[in-house]
């Protein structure tokens, strides 16, 4: 088989083989337990964080919302060994929990990035009305706010979703338990010392690959309208 050629014919077996190779039900089960967490982590986190950043008065705001925007600066790469050491030392090697923390850690920082600068451009006078009206800050936050954020929120959990869904080096580096290997590592059996099983490999490639982009037909609308809005107003 060339590998860089065109097919000459399509075999649907290797499908079912590559399915059954990479026990898909487990891995599957892995990769959305720990996406599912994960995004929904991001999203409530940095939520709650980013509304007092956006509409709070004072020069601590503005300082703590830098700090948070210095996270984005630091490549994740150069943090990988005291990372993993830290992982270590708090016994959460080959869990998935560690993962998860990992995650929330290094996804927040962008996310609050996004949230603050679309919450500016949320009108005072919205708020100003709501509260004249007698409504709690919670209750402002939640009826009138949330409400507002539906598309920064597309956006953050489809460009989280994708990131922690196919993220291959981090689970690599924490997971060595076969029963908590995510699809990404599964895939990886696939690569030999002295050959790939290149139709299997593929094959695994698109399983893998369909229920993220089933996730992103849903919520492309509001995927571009959510990062200029967060962007350009950040």
């Amino acid at each position: 088989m060339d590998p860089s050629g065109f097919p000459t014919s399509v075999h649907f077996e290797n499908f079912v083989e590559a399915f059954y190779t990479m026990r898909f039900p487990v891995v599957f089960s892995n990769s959305v337990f720990i996406t599912v967490l994960g995004v929904t982590g991001i999203v409530l986190l940095s939520v709650c964080a980013a509304y007092p950043l956006a509409k709070g008065h004072g020069k601590g705001y503005h300082w703590l919302y830098l700090a948070f925007v210095c996270g984005i600066m630091v490549p994740f790469h150069t943090t990988l060994v005291p990372l993993v050491k830290t992982i270590a030392d708090l016994h959460l090697l080959n869990s998935r929990l560690g993962l998860i923390i990992v995650y929330l850690g290094r996804s927040i920082p962008f996310a609050i990035f996004l949230y603050t600068g679309f919450i500016r451009g949320i009108s005072n006078q919205i708020l100003e009305a709501a509260e004249i009206d007698g409504a709690s800050p919670f209750y402002l936050f939640l009826s009138i706010v949330l409400p507002l954020l539906k598309p920064i929120t597309a956006t953050v959990v489809i460009l989280n979703a994708l990131d922690l869904w196919n993220d291959f080096l981090l689970p690599l580096l924490v997971i060595s338990d076969y029963s908590k290997q995510t699809i990404p590592l599964s895939q990886y059996m696939f690569y030999g010392t002295y050959g790939t099983q290149w139709q299997l490999a593929f094959a695994g490639y698109v399983i893998a690959m369909s229920p993220i982009i089933i996730l992103y037909i849903f919520m492309q609308k509001n995927i571009v309208k959510g990062v200029a809005a967060g962007a350009l107003k950040g």
